[in-house]
């Protein structure tokens, strides 16, 4: 059973004016996290915010839970003025998480802005090489390419838009060219709406094993209110129960 627990703020790592690497010590050991799952913090004090936040894991030890944050509101704004030694309430591990891939799989990250977070962790966690394609709009938005370049058997191609840093174009653009053996490869990936939207609509991923990490607003992070639900070929489903992590011929 899923357990709330007490953390404690071990430290805030700055990669931008708004982007930051949240370092939680939990009060309890904590079972191991599936790569894509999140949890449910809760940013302030009191009940103001009323909701809890979710955000997924970005890395993962027995005594540290790392989340990769940009301050873009009310919550993130609370986490990003914490204090080190500060208590916060979190919830978790929750939803469903990627699938690692076979030994005879080669497999591509995905990730577009944010969704490099919970890819982070799945690389981590994928034994042997691997190509990760990290993108944004504009070399900017590539604050956690020194941490990519430091990790092993990671093959790192780097794309922008604007074409300021790495190969110009989009990371689908980048990534159906690195891409020689369709049958033989895996897709994770995680980003905006309009990149998976993109996914979704390209018959060339038809031919390649894919999961997308979706985003959608959530409450209660368990599977009751139902605010998060989300469409897919047998129906809606609930993005913090059944997601956030979708086999691509499912949605």
């Amino acid at each position: 059973m899923t357990k709330s627990f007490i953390a404690e703020v071990h430290s805030k790592e700055f990669l931008s004016e708004r982007h930051f690497i949240l370092r939680l010590v939990p009060y309890i050991q904590t079972r191991r996290p599936e790569p894509g799952q999140f949890y449910l913090i809760r940013t302030g004090t009191g009940y103001d915010p009323f909701l809890r936040r979710p955000f997924s894991v970005f890395n993962w030890s027995e005594d540290l839970i790392e989340f990769f944050i940009m301050q873009k509101g009310r919550g993130t704004e609370q986490l990003m003025r914490t204090s080190k030694g500060a208590v916060l309430e979190v919830l978790g591990p929750l939803g469903s998480g990627f699938k690692l891939p076979e030994e005879r799989q080669r497999p591509y990250l995905c990730g577009g802005g944010l969704g490099i977070a919970p890819l982070y962790y799945l690389a981590r966690s994928i034994k042997g090489p691997k190509t990760i394609v990290y993108g944004g709009k504009t070399s900017d938005d590539l604050v956690l390419k020194k941490h990519l370049k430091m990790m092993e058997d990671v093959k790192l191609v780097l794309a922008t838009e604007d074409g300021t840093e790495g190969v110009k174009g989009t990371v689908l653009d980048v990534l159906k060219t690195e891409i020689e053996e369709p049958s033989s490869s895996v897709v994770y990936a995680c980003g905006p709406g309009p990149m998976m939207k993109a996914i979704k609509e390209d018959v060339f991923f038809a031919e390649v094993e894919t999961y997308l990490s979706v985003e959608e607003r959530m409450a209660c992070g368990v599977g009751v209110c139902l605010g998060c639900a989300y469409p897919t070929k047998e129906g809606m489903k609930r993005v913090c129960l059944e997601g956030p992590v979708f086999k691509l011929e499912e949605i």
